[in-house]
Formats: structure tokens, sequence, C-alpha cells
């Protein structure tokens, strides 16, 4: 397995949020530690899981297409960053006026 510390300006283009894969396929969250060739990737000081698409199991790739397209997705600090946005602005229950 092949795990990666994600920069936080890396976009989630490749990647699908393991908790929606392993719910849609009907498998054990924790599955993808038994795969040969996976590579997984989670952002510094967190613990979500992200599998790479190219290393999901063959029997497993219809499901992809049901996974939440994740394409252009950042961190939302790294989002904060870039543009100059504070984090609370991301919250709709402040009011923000982004919703």
């Amino acid at each position: 397995m092949k795990s990666i510390i994600l920069p936080p300006n890396e976009f989630l283009d490749h990647y699908v949020l393991n908790a929606e894969f392993h719910r849609l396929a009907g498998i054990s969250k924790n599955a993808y530690k038994f795969w040969k060739k996976v590579e997984i990737g989670r952002y510094q000081g967190t613990r979500i899981i992200f599998l790479h698409k190219n290393s999901i199991l063959e029997k497993h790739r219809e499901v992809l297409k049901q996974c939440s397209d994740l394409s252009g997705f950042v961190l939302a600090s790294a989002f904060c960053s870039f543009t100059g946005l504070a984090p609370s602005h991301l919250v709709k229950k402040n009011n923000s006026s982004i919703y």
C-alpha cells in the first residue's frame, strides 16, 4: 500500500472518498488495506482517506461512477489562503454571503 500526504493545494481530481466508496460498494471501510498496489492519500493532520481511482480493484470499478466527483476540490484551509476568505465564511450558519 502506498500512502501519501497530500499537499494542501492538491486537487482531488484523481481520488474518491473512501467513506463514500466503501458504503456504495458494500465492503468494509478498511478493505483497501488488503488490496495490492493501492494508493491512498490524506491531508496532513486529518483521518479522512481518499483512494486513488486507478488503484481501485477491477471488480469495484463500476462503483466509481456512483461516487461524488471530487474534481476541483481542495482542503478548505488551502482554499481560504488562496482566496483570502476567513474559514468562518465557509459555514452556512454564520450567514455567509456565499450561501
